[in-house]
């Protein structure tokens, strides 16, 4: 039987001809493959809602933190708070030597040998710019503080590294090291003052805070508390905790650096109560032009 002979078409482009060869069966396949795919695809995605890989990702980072935050809350829970001395709160959180050995060899860059505060803040002395309680220390601990350039050290020491190292910095307020760094955020050191306005719970009157609010908080957090200067109050997230005593303690001892003054030296006792009361029933309002998220998350 003859072979049979490859076809030239009939045109030509600059003396280049090309054979009539048909093409390979798995390459027509693929194509036919790529229209049906296309088909599927296009209404799928485009059409009808189809959930995009950046939506997949975005669900997957969502649940990722969610579980970040209830595994940090059941860590908080879990810990004693921060109310008797300091050698008896570290000892029932964690390991101190163990402690003092995590910090040795991961925290004095930024800390300092002896928690006197390098790139990072002093932790000797009674200010504290996320809270000094131990569920802030942990909090702060495993979640880190990304726009300062502290990791998140949960993924990397773990639940019981963390609780050591925060044992041992339970320890340290005190100590009075040499060359101590400036105090950062707040202090701490005036117990008694906030035992006046600072009960085991909040026990004001949500009514008179609101007037108290609109007198004297407007100007910085909105009418509706959405935050115009001073942050939004009305979101999950919070710069200073989200517990009754956080939010006590940022109205009557004020944010120096942020320019809201001590309401303690113009509010008495029973009006800081009560506006601390009204604050806390702003969360989840949603009023119209919320201030953009300042501070941690703390989910619901």
């Amino acid at each position: 039987m003859p072979q049979e002979k490859d076809k030239l078409l009939d045109h030509n482009f600059d003396g280049i001809q090309e054979y009539d060869n048909p093409l390979p069966r798995w390459w027509v396949w693929l194509f036919y493959g790529s229209i049906i795919f296309s088909v599927i695809y296009f209404p799928y995605y485009h059409l009808f809602g189809g959930t995009s890989a950046r939506e997949e990702y975005q669900m997957e980072m969502s649940a990722w933190e969610q579980k970040q935050a209830e595994q940090a809350a059941v860590a908080a829970a879990n810990a004693p708070a921060a109310n008797t001395s300091s050698d008896g709160v570290a000892q029932s959180i964690g390991n101190v030597d163990a402690g003092k050995q995590v910090f040795a060899t991961n925290c004095v860059a930024c800390h300092g040998m002896l928690g006197e505060g390098t790139i990072g803040p002093n932790l000797t002395d009674s200010f504290w710019i996320h809270g000094n309680r131990t569920e802030d220390l942990l909090r702060v601990v495993n979640e880190g503080v990304p726009d300062k350039g502290m990791v998140a050290w949960k993924a990397i020491l773990g639940p019981q590294k963390v609780q050591d190292v925060v044992a041992y910095l339970h320890t340290l307020e005190g100590t009075n090291p040499p060359n101590p760094k400036a105090p950062e955020g707040k202090d701490y050191s005036s117990a008694d003052t906030m035992a006046a306005v600072a009960p085991a719970a909040l026990t004001g009157n949500a009514d008179s805070g609101k007037q108290v609010f609109t007198t004297n908080c407007v100007a910085c957090h909105g009418m509706l508390g959405e935050g115009t200067i001073g942050p939004n109050l009305t979101d999950n997230f919070w710069i200073h905790g989200n517990t009754d005593q956080d939010i006590l303690q940022v109205i009557a001892n004020g944010v120096p650096e942020k320019g809201m003054v001590a309401w303690k030296t113009v509010l008495n006792p029973k009006k800081i109560q009560d506006v601390a009361v009204y604050v806390t029933t702003l969360k989840g309002t949603n009023p119209p032009n919320p201030k953009a998220p300042e501070g941690t998350e703390y989910p619901e």
